[in-house]
């Protein structure tokens, strides 16, 4: 039996061998030269797929997957006998996930139908390469447009992909990122964004961030990237929410109430009465005069930062004459101070002031 004549016994109605069909699918939007294909099947679902491709490794025949045609890259153009698999007619969106911020698709469905579909959702898929063209297609090229800068390529919004290999068997989900991070349940993708856009806090709204990115699939490296942090602080971070939920994000630093303190109440009592007399050994009280009392008497051993601290935490603040010379005369230093003329206001150049 000729391998056209079983191929179109497989897919009844679903083969085209006219030179026209042939002749388009046999090359793109950028490649100059159009070489026919063999023929152009038009599978409707995995099970199509399956099949065409174990024919196509009976017969010994090259398969090439066909979306929109507008790609640039030349890769529709047939290098030997090969076969086109158009797959314009698996066009459905199969779910739809507004929680998580995913929907699930057929790979002949266009970006421009596919943003139809999500009206009313409060969703729409960011990727534009310009070209009405085929989110398959887009996932094979990575495409992307001017919105990437934003919201990156079609690499970073496919979360898993359903695969058929040269055999026919089916790989499903196949994880597009190969992240080791597994977020805990505690919110949706869909709240977290809510915490991401409402948080007020710099800090929580940084690590809420990191964790919708985890929960979208990307890697610790990838988070990294976008969060402008170290790998360490994602895993870190992602850990935490894991181990005490949406609370373990929060920024607790402004309900930290800080170091204990060195002295007791008490034993600021006893250091502020002893600070209204004179030290031991008379003259002033410093630092070190003060360390040696509170070591002595109170039998804890202080550095002089700590004293420091603690005197100003208490409002003591010692006050040391000001030294005169041995020369002056109060009285006429005063009198100078009645008859002197008031200062002049400087004058800056050219009279301005």
């Amino acid at each position: 039996m000729d391998k056209l004549e079983a191929l179109k016994r497989l897919f009844p109605g679903k083969v085209d061998l006219s030179e026209s069909e042939r002749r388009r699918h046999g090359k793109d939007e950028g490649y100059p030269e159009a070489r026919p294909v063999l023929a152009v099947v038009y599978p409707e679902g995995v099970e199509d797929v399956q099949k065409a491709l174990q024919w196509a490794r009976a017969w010994g025949v090259a398969v090439i997957p066909y979306g929109a045609g507008t790609s640039l890259e030349g890769h529709l153009y047939p290098t030997r006998e090969a076969i086109s698999l158009d797959l314009s007619r698996m066009n459905r969106v199969l779910e739809v996930r507004p929680q998580d911020f995913s929907c699930v698709v057929e790979p002949g469905l266009t970006r421009k139908a596919l943003n139809e579909a999500l009206k009313g959702t409060g969703l729409f898929f960011p990727v534009d390469p310009g070209a009405d063209a085929s989110l398959g297609g887009m996932a094979a090229t990575n495409a992307s447009g001017t919105t990437t800068v934003r919201y990156g390529g079609m690499r970073q919004n496919v979360l898993a992909l359903q695969v058929v290999l040269a055999s026919g068997e089916v790989l499903y989900p196949f994880l597009l990122y190969s992240s080791s991070m597994t977020v805990a349940d505690h919110l949706t993708l869909n709240e977290l964004w809510r915490r991401v856009k409402k948080a007020k806090d710099p800090i929580e709204k940084h690590r809420f961030l990191a964790v919708y990115h985890a929960k979208r699939g990307l890697t610790a490296k990838e988070i990294a990237k976008i969060t402008l942090s170290s790998i360490r602080w994602v895993q870190e971070t992602v850990r935490r929410y894991n181990r005490e939920g949406p609370e373990g994000l929060r920024d607790k630093r402004h309900q930290n109430p800080g170091q204990k303190p060195k002295l007791t109440p008490e034993e600021q009592r006893r250091v502020l009465e002893a600070l209204q007399g004179p030290p031991p050994d008379g003259g002033l009280w410093t630092g070190p005069k003060l360390r040696d009392w509170v070591e002595r008497e109170l039998g804890k051993k202080l550095s002089l930062y700590p004293i420091y601290r603690l005197l100003h935490e208490m409002g003591f603040a010692l006050r040391v004459p000001r030294p005169r010379h041995a020369k002056a005369d109060g009285e006429a230093q005063e009198a100078f101070k009645k008859t002197s003329p008031p200062r002049s206001r400087r004058r800056g150049p050219r009279g301005g002031r």
